[in-house]
């Protein structure tokens, strides 16, 4: 899907930047994927919830 994955000791991200966004992928529930997505809203990078996203796995 085009995250890139960053792994820090046993915390793994999954991250993508699109645009004026970041979309954060949490593979952790069985059976589903969920994806936060901020809007960048400051040149400092202080973001704004702009909701999830829950993708099942079932659809495979």
């Amino acid at each position: 899907m085009g995250f890139h994955h960053h792994v820090n000791e046993k915390k793994h991200t999954f991250i993508m930047e699109y645009g004026g966004y970041s979309l954060y992928a949490d593979p952790r529930e069985e059976g589903s994927i969920e994806m936060f997505v901020y809007k960048k809203e400051t040149e400092e990078g202080t973001k704004k919830d702009e909701g999830t996203v829950v993708v099942s796995c079932e659809w495979q």
